[in-house]
């Protein structure tokens, strides 16, 4: 299946994922390779925290 990341990818990557998406991307993408028991792509776990964010905010507009 393509677009899944492989821990080879993360370290092949490392440099550019840092540089681009920043330490805690990476350390999320690590995370979800290594701990993980689904499949994940690389745009899941760097889009992780902004869907959160957004999901709080329409929460918090609902209580204005």
């Amino acid at each position: 299946m393509h677009g899944l990341i492989t821990t080879r990818n993360l370290v092949v990557n490392a440099p550019t994922i840092i540089h681009e998406f920043g330490m805690s991307a990476y350390m999320r993408c690590l995370a979800a390779v290594l701990l993980s028991r689904k499949n994940v792509t690389f745009l899941e776990c760097v889009m992780r925290l902004q869907g959160g964010c957004t999901q709080r905010n329409a929460g918090s507009q609902a209580n204005d």
